[in-house]
């Protein structure tokens, strides 16, 4: 996977296929109108299985084996209280306030985020251990680089760092 972030926004249906998208995302922010649902079991359609680990590493078996079931659709709060998305917005402030995340993100130094998400895809992928070589040596690369000594610096210097993603 990439070592940038990715981020879904979602306004109105969010089912099926879209739904997996979305899952894919590191982040998630919708609009109050959006639903979400995995009708599979309403259409006689076999789920694929990556949708299906997606969803377990998000919402967790139990409301897992309730999505896939009953075929239902989730409005909005209730998709945020599964843990489908991270915030749920009026529909006229979901894209100024991905805005914001977004420049967050751009913000914040590359190395770091890369290195959490390796740690945390290492920590959720299907099967065998965690590579811990492979976290460390994201960690480590991370502690070497210029964007931490000018995160120091800045933290010291009380200003804004400047991340080259270095």
């Amino acid at each position: 996977g990439s070592p940038k972030p990715s981020v879904a926004m979602i306004y109105g249906y969010c089912l099926g296929g879209g739904l997996e998208i979305a899952l894919a995302c590191d982040l998630r922010y919708c609009a109050a109108s959006a639903q979400f649902g995995i009708p599979a079991a309403k259409l006689g359609l076999a789920y694929n299985v990556e949708g299906h680990k997606r969803l377990l590493e998000t919402v967790g078996h139990a409301r897992a084996r309730e999505i896939m079931f009953l075929g239902r659709r989730y409005n909005a709060e209730q998709g945020l209280a599964m843990g489908l998305v991270h915030q749920v917005l009026p529909q006229g402030e979901l894209d100024s306030y991905v805005d914001g995340v977004l420049q967050t993100l751009c913000e914040n130094a590359p190395l770091s985020i890369a290195n959490s998400k390796t740690i945390i895809e290492e920590y959720v992928k299907s099967s065998g251990a965690p590579d811990a070589a492979r976290m460390r040596a994201a960690v480590e690369r991370c502690a070497r680089s210029e964007d931490y000594r000018e995160g120091r610096r800045a933290f010291m210097e009380k200003r804004k760092p400047q991340f080259k993603g270095r």
